[in-house]
C-alpha cells in the first residue's frame, strides 16, 4: 500500500462512513414519506368504504 494511500485511508473510511450514514438517513426519510403517503391514501379510501357499506 503506497504511503499516500495509507495516509488517506482513515479519511476515506470516515467519508465512506458518513456517506453510508447519510444514505441510511435518506432511506429512513423515504420510508416515513411512503408511510405518510399510504396513510393519506387510506384516509381518502375510508369515506368511500363507509359510503359503500351504509
Amino acid at each position: 500500500m503506497p504511503l499516500l494511500e495509507m495516509m488517506l485511508a482513515p479519511e476515506t473510511m470516515k467519508t465512506q462512513q458518513k456517506i453510508v450514514e447519510s444514505g441510511r438517513e435518506l432511506e429512513f426519510h423515504v420510508e416515513i414519506l411512503e408511510i405518510r403517503a399510504e396513510i393519506s391514501e387510506f384516509r381518502t379510501k375510508i369515506p368511500k368504504i363507509v359510503t359503500l357499506t351504509v
